[in-house]
């Protein structure tokens, strides 16, 4: 039998000390992620007790596409851009009135719904 060559036990140590740090920034990133918690505890489970293969599959398919959902949202208001600021600059809105007490916001409230009620009944007639 052949003696290990200390390039293999160097080579075997750093990919354990590099497969230990990635278990643990991807476990922390997992937990701060809202997540089913039936979906976390599976991924955490295979990251942390199968590495080799829990990391790869993690990363191809448990993060979440966040950037992809952000171009494609982006792309899609920029196509819509003109048409929603117009929509905006349209808007019936004379003036505000600021309501910093909770009954007298409460009573503005009534106010508004009785008015709607007496406009919506006179548009039927």
């Amino acid at each position: 039998m052949q003696p290990l060559e200390p390039h293999w036990f160097l080579t075997h140590h750093a990919v354990s000390i590099a497969s230990s740090l990635l278990t643990l920034v991807l476990a922390v990133s997992l937990l701060r992620q809202r997540r089913p918690v039936g979906n976390a505890i599976a991924w955490l489970l295979a990251i942390i007790l199968i590495p080799y293969f829990g990391i790869p599959l993690y990363l191809i398919f448990g993060g979440r596409k966040l950037k992809r959902r952000v171009c494609r949202k982006r792309r899609l208001d920029s196509e819509a851009g003109g048409r929603a600021l117009q929509a905006r600059a349209h808007s019936t809105l004379r003036s505000v009135l600021w309501l910093d007490d909770g009954v007298l916001a409460y009573h503005s409230f009534l106010e508004q719904i009785q008015s709607a009620e007496h406009r919506s009944a006179s548009s039927r007639s």
